[in-house]
């Protein structure tokens, strides 16, 4: 597949992508692929709407996932912003294998969100949480540290 591949429905075969790009759902869907998806290159996008089943794209798949390029995209939509700890399985396979190399990328958040992707090897699951910022009380001792060294050395 070097063309683009969307919407809601079934896909009975074998899937593989050549750079092309993979949007389930019409904002949101799901896809189901009786088979097994590859991809070398090209995109996946996702959008999530919410938590709730329905409000989010889905990809099921039966057999294997292995992606070994490309990009995993997804937008929040509706004007859904996901609060700390908010879970998404967004792809479900019985083996999923995910190159280091594949880049993911979220459009929609402000910049104190975070987000950890994991893979069980059987579902592809995205955790909310808040990039971590700089302790107050630890900044304060090392500027004082610093300051006390600074002003002992013109001693």
């Amino acid at each position: 597949m070097h063309d683009t591949i969307s919407g809601n429905g079934n896909i009975l075969a074998n899937v593989v992508n050549y750079g092309g790009a993979f949007s389930p759902g019409f904002s949101p869907g799901e896809i189901n692929i009786d088979g097994a998806l590859t991809m070398y290159d090209g995109i996946m996008n996702f959008e999530i709407g919410g938590t709730s089943s329905g409000l989010f794209d889905v990809l099921n798949v039966s057999g294997p996932v292995n992606i070994f390029g490309g990009d995993i995209v997804s937008s929040f939509i509706d004007g859904f912003i996901p609060e700390l700890g908010d879970s998404f399985e967004f792809l479900i396979s019985p083996e999923i294998f995910i190159d280091p190399l594949v880049e993911f990328t979220f459009f929609g958040l402000p910049d104190y969100y975070g987000f950890d992707y994991s893979s069980s090897g059987m579902l592809m699951t995205v955790d909310v949480e808040s990039v971590p910022e700089p302790k107050v009380v630890y900044l304060l001792i090392v500027g004082l540290i610093y300051i006390w060294c600074f002003l002992d050395e013109n001693h």
